[in-house]
């Protein structure tokens, strides 16, 4: 009579011990699934960081780009008033002056 409740007490026993260690192994997989994607998070982030730097030095860039084609124009504009000038006689410099002024405008 001892023995049927001792095969059933160990069953038991070995049952809840299974149990257990799927339980445990289990949660060991979620553990290493949970910092796999903390990783990538971190990863994320840092990239993250990277393209707001680059987008932040492209629209600098940009700025700087439109400011150097507004200032060019702005000088051919000066260097087309220069010439006008020059040609209607209103703007008497020495012709060496005038081509320096040229070359520094850019033509």
């Amino acid at each position: 009579m001892k023995t049927p409740i001792r095969i059933i007490a160990v069953t038991v026993a070995l049952v809840f011990c299974l149990n257990m260690v799927i339980a445990i192994r289990n949660s060991a997989q979620k553990t290493k699934k949970v910092d796999l994607l903390r990783s990538e998070v971190a990863d994320l982030r840092q990239y993250q960081e990277e393209l707001k730097k680059e987008l932040a030095y492209r629209k600098t860039s940009v700025f700087i780009e439109k400011e150097i084609q507004r200032v060019s124009f702005d000088h051919l504009g000066l260097a087309e008033e220069l010439k006008i000038k020059r040609e209607s006689g209103k703007l008497v410099t020495p012709p060496d002056t005038y081509k320096r002024w040229l070359n520094l405008f850019g033509f």
